[in-house]
C-alpha cells in the first residue's frame, strides 16, 4: 500500500500534478544541504526542466519563499515564468557583479528571470556571462549561472 502524500504540487495554469511526496520522501528531502523549499526546487527542476530561478509556488494564493514554514499535509500550486530579455543596464549590472564576486547581486538578477545565458560588457568587447564568471574565478557566479 502507497503511502499517502503530504505534500502535493500542481500546475497553477493545467491543474496536473507535478509532484506528490510523502512523509518519508519530504524529510529526505529536507535533510539534503539547503534543506526544505530550496531542495523542493531542485526538485521540481528535475520534473519540470525549470530551474529555481523561475518557478513560483503559493499555497492559498500566497506566494511561497525559502523562508516559508508550511504545515503538512498541504497543496501547493507551481507557476513556470518565461525568461526576459534584460536591458543594457541590467547586462552592464550583472557585469560589474560578477567581477566583483557579489553572487548575491547575481542572484536577484536571475530571480527576475533573466537569461543567464545573456551577453555582458567585458572590457570592450562582450562575452556570456558564464565566461566572465569562469574568466574571473567567480565561483559563487559560475554556480548560480550554471543552476540557472
Amino acid at each position: 500500500m502507497a503511502a499517502e502524500p503530504v505534500l502535493s504540487v500542481c500546475s497553477m495554469v493545467s491543474g496536473a500534478v507535478v509532484a506528490e511526496l510523502d512523509d518519508a520522501a519530504f524529510k529526505a528531502l529536507c535533510a539534503r544541504p539547503g534543506g526544505g523549499l530550496r531542495c523542493l526546487a531542485g526538485h521540481l527542476h528535475a520534473a519540470t526542466g525549470c530551474p529555481r530561478f523561475r518557478q513560483r509556488l503559493f499555497a492559498e494564493g500566497t506566494l511561497i519563499t525559502d523562508e516559508s514554514d508550511l504545515s503538512l499535509p498541504c497543496s501547493l500550486q507551481l507557476v513556470l515564468l518565461p525568461l526576459c530579455t534584460a536591458t543594457s543596464k541590467q547586462r552592464e549590472e550583472v557585469g560589474k557583479a560578477i567581477l566583483l564576486q557579489k553572487a548575491d547581486l547575481v542572484e536577484d538578477l536571475l530571480w527576475q528571470c533573466h537569461d543567464p545565458n545573456m551577453v555582458v560588457p567585458h572590457g570592450r568587447s562582450a562575452l556570456h556571462a558564464l565566461t566572465v564568471a569562469a574568466l574571473s574565478g567567480s565561483r559563487g557566479c559560475l554556480s548560480l549561472l550554471l543552476e540557472a
